[in-house]
C-alpha cells in the first residue's frame, strides 16, 4: 500500500469535509474513513444539484448504475504508516488510476448522462485548467455530446492536450485580462 500511497497525486487522497476530530483517543487524529467510490465522487463533484439539496442514498444508486461499464473500479488502499502517523485506520481510494487520472471523471460522466436529447445536441461549455476539463471532454466524447472547454493560456500544456485528446474544443483565454464566464 505504501508504494501506491508515495505515486498517489491529490486526486487519490479521500477528501475529509470538515475539521480534524479525536479519533481512538488521539487529540487531532482524523477518524476512520470508508466510502464508496461512487458516493464520493457524487458528493464531491455533482454541481448542478442545488446547494441546499444533498444527495440521498437514491442518487448515489441511480450515479453507480450511470457509471456502470464506463468508469473503472478503483482500489481501496490502506498503509500501517499512515495510520499510526495520524493515529488513525485511514482508507485511500486511489483515483488516480480513474480514467483520465482523476475521480472528476465519475461526477462529468454521471452529470452529461442525465442530459435529455436537447441538452445533448446544444452540447456543454464549462471552464477550467485541467482534470475538469479532461474529465468532461471524455465524458462528453463518451456520450456523442460537443464539449467546449474554456482554459486558460497559463494553463498546462500536457492538460490542455490531453483535454483535445479527449475531444475537447479547447478555447484559449488570458486569465488576467479576460473573464471565463464571458467568453
Amino acid at each position: 500500500g505504501l508504494d501506491c500511497l508515495r505515486s498517489m497525486g491529490p486526486d487519490s487522497w479521500v477528501t475529509i469535509r470538515g475539521h480534524r476530530s479525536s479519533a481512538a483517543g488521539q487529540p487531532g487524529a482524523l477518524p476512520a474513513i470508508a466510502a464508496s467510490s461512487a458516493a464520493v465522487a457524487t458528493v464531491a463533484y455533482h454541481r448542478t444539484m442545488s446547494p441546499l439539496t444533498l444527495p440521498v442514498y437514491a442518487d448515489v444508486v441511480d450515479a453507480a448504475e450511470r457509471l456502470a461499464g464506463h468508469a473503472h473500479r478503483t482500489p481501496v488502499v490502506t498503509s500501517r504508516l499512515a495510520d499510526e502517523a495520524s493515529g488513525a485506520q485511514l482508507f485511500f481510494k486511489c483515483e488516480n488510476l480513474q480514467r483520465m487520472g482523476a475521480f472528476k471523471f465519475r461526477g462529468a460522466f454521471n452529470a452529461l448522462s442525465k442530459f435529455d436529447e436537447r441538452q445533448r445536441r446544444a452540447g456543454v461549455v464549462t471552464y477550467s485548467s485541467g482534470n475538469h476539463a479532461q474529465a468532461i471532454a471524455l465524458s462528453a466524447s463518451l456520450l456523442g455530446i460537443p464539449a467546449t472547454i474554456v482554459m486558460p493560456n497559463d494553463a498546462p500544456a500536457a492538460k490542455m492536450a490531453a483535454t483535445r485528446g479527449y475531444g475537447g474544443n479547447v478555447v484559449i483565454y488570458d486569465r488576467y485580462t479576460e473573464d471565463r464566464e464571458q467568453i
